[in-house]
């Protein structure tokens, strides 16, 4: 952020804890960090991230609104792709965010796949997603 003020926003690779990562977890992990470091450092087409890590500007955080509350799932998608209209969204290639999986893991790779599609549609479309209600998983 001190080196340049266009950038807005932050977001880096997402691995699964070691000792409870599986193969699905590394190949779709890998895959979409791999698209958004390419979309963001080199297209500069500030992609969108997940909600493992964001990291932002409090300024530009507050200048869009922050988080849209009517949103139960991708929040986290559709609040980022608000954040790039107020500069570019860069990706710390040198960082990894650990978390558990779990949703994946309980739910299914297959679902959250499909889910992800559907809800990115819906939020393209008709600026809302599918869901109304993203269950928690613990």
């Amino acid at each position: 952020f001190e080196d340049n003020p266009k950038i807005v926003g932050a977001t880096t690779w997402f691995k699964v804890y070691p000792k409870d990562e599986t193969f699905m977890d590394s190949l779709i992990f890998f895959l979409t960090g791999a698209i958004s470091l390419v979309f963001n450092n080199y297209l500069k087409l500030s992609s969108t991230s997940g909600g493992e890590f964001q990291m932002m500007r409090s300024g530009a955080f507050r200048a869009i609104g922050g988080y849209n509350k009517d949103i139960v799932s991708m929040e986290d998608n559709e609040m980022f792709s608000r954040l790039r209209t107020k500069g570019y969204i860069y990706f710390a290639n040198n960082l990894y965010i650990y978390h558990s999986g779990r949703r994946a893991h309980i739910l299914g790779w297959p679902y959250m796949i499909g889910q992800f599609f559907l809800n990115s549609f819906f939020l393209i479309v008709f600026k809302k997603t599918a869901n109304k209600v993203w269950k928690i998983v613990r």
